[in-house]
């Protein structure tokens, strides 16, 4: 349409009728003007969703690199909660072993020293039962997972305070 206007225009023009020459040329020069528009806002358009498309890759790049950066820091903690627990457990198998040699060294002790010995294991076995490391465990584990030992505690009520523990470091 926009051609025919075009044309009808040049050929009044020609035809020395330039009114209708003029009609023709405004209604080409309008629906120029308009296709101009529409092509320019199109381009716009496509630069404004190239720009989302590109912003949206760099919003999930940097939300992937923030998300190993988690699970590296998650792993790291729990690698260092499992070895804490392994070593609170061989300490208190220590205490126990060293607990229980003592109170057979106290059985074959003189008098004397038996009543030091046995005050001795009892220590021992206090020093074994502590429950400091424990706690101690327990912060370092709410620090990573504040909900991990609670979720455990309410979907398994029969489970023992240690058991909760040994299924929150797995």
């Amino acid at each position: 349409i926009r051609k025919a206007y075009e044309l009808l225009s040049i050929i009044y023009r020609k035809a020395d009728e330039f009114a209708k020459a003029f009609e023709y040329f405004e209604l080409y020069h309008s629906l120029n003007e308009e296709l101009l528009r529409t092509e320019a806002d199109q381009r716009i358009h496509n630069i404004k969703l190239e720009l989302e498309r590109e912003q949206a890759e760099k919003r999930e790049a940097l939300l992937k690199i923030e998300n190993e950066r988690i699970e590296r820091e998650l792993d790291l903690k729990t690698k260092h909660l499992a070895t804490m627990a392994m070593s609170i457990v061989q300490h208190a198998n220590f205490l126990n072993s060293v607990g229980k040699e003592i109170g057979e060294v106290a059985k074959k002790a003189p008098k004397t020293r038996k009543q030091s010995l046995d005050q001795l294991a009892r220590r021992v076995k206090q020093q074994s039962q502590s429950e400091q490391e424990w706690k101690l465990f327990e912060q370092q584990l709410d620090n990573l997972s504040p909900e991990v030992i609670s979720n455990l505690a309410k979907r398994f009520p029969q489970l023992t305070p240690t058991e909760l523990k040994i299924c929150a470091l797995m």
